[in-house]
């Protein structure tokens, strides 16, 4: 199994989630109550760059074409990184194979694992401020594919290790076909907090993800025939307890009307969204 520094994709479609997410309708919704919010799509990882995404929320009801979703991203706020030492303002950038098309980015400061990153938003007079450090990325022990008893040309991916019994830990798993051009997707269940296996070998069973999480179909298993590159991530308490209460929404709240009673537990101040740190180890799995 190899370890490598890859590139992260920033294609977000949990941006595009969380915009609607943003608004918790009542059965007796009235458009012109609604209160747009501001969302935050955020991450830092060791060896890279930071990569902030801002866009408006928008109520269920709202138009959800590519220009409706367009003039919901923000370009014209100030955001700063601190770093414990340094104050960087980040750079912002544009790629319309992206979404959202622009995005902030930084140019000298990059992810150092221990460190904590303080990220700040100034736009039209409010301040939203946000907090995250990048733990130490953790060791896996082995990963394999396995063929499905149904689909011999499909599998399941087996995760082994062991976890640290000094500390608390929290997962997350994604992956990425290596004919996919898209960026790494979580897997089915990708989060995982050791408070039920700490100290203890772990053997874990890990689904695909959805590519898309608006999407009504999923395919649950990997490709035997394609190399699948795994991100296998340890993030802080506040990003797991974001990412754990945004998996839960997304499946289990069916429509806009149903969803799974259970708030997203946002980790930014003043706004919505999510800051995360990712301290991450790369392993290329082949069957």
């Amino acid at each position: 199994m190899s370890k490598n520094n890859l590139m992260k994709i920033p294609f977000s479609y949990m941006t595009i989630v969380l915009i609607f997410l943003a608004c918790q309708p009542e059965l007796d919704i009235d458009p012109e109550a609604y209160q747009q919010k501001i969302v935050v799509d955020g991450w830092i990882e060791n060896d890279l760059n930071a990569h902030v995404n801002l866009t408006y929320s928008s109520p269920y009801t709202g138009a959800t074409d590519s220009a409706a979703l367009r003039k919901l991203v923000i370009s014209t706020a100030k955001v700063t990184l601190f770093d414990g030492t340094n104050t960087e303002v980040l750079i912002l950038r544009r790629d319309e194979t992206l979404f959202p098309p622009v995005f902030y980015q930084s140019h000298t400061i990059k992810g150092e694992i221990g460190k904590t990153y303080e990220l700040t938003v100034y736009l039209h007079g409010d301040t939203i401020t946000a907090s995250t450090t990048i733990p130490e990325p953790p060791e896996m022990t082995k990963l394999w594919l396995e063929p499905d008893a149904e689909a011999d040309t499909m599998g399941v991916l087996k995760v082994d290790f062991t976890d640290p019994i000094e500390t608390v830990d929290f997962y997350r798993f994604e992956t990425k076909e290596r004919s996919s051009e898209e960026g790494f997707r979580p897997v089915w269940l990708p989060n995982y907090s050791d408070k039920t296996f700490n100290g203890e070998q772990v053997l874990l069973t890990l689904y695909k993800g959805k590519d898309n999480p608006l999407a009504s179909k999923q395919e649950f298993l990997f490709h035997l025939n394609k190399p699948l590159t795994v991100k296998v991530s340890r993030i802080d308490e506040g990003a797991f307890e974001f990412w754990d209460s945004y998996e839960d929404e997304v499946l289990n709240g069916k429509n806009p009307f149903a969803s799974s009673n259970r708030s997203v537990k946002h980790n930014v101040e003043g706004a919505l969204g999510i800051w995360c740190g990712y301290g991450a180890y790369y392993y290329l799995v082949t069957y």
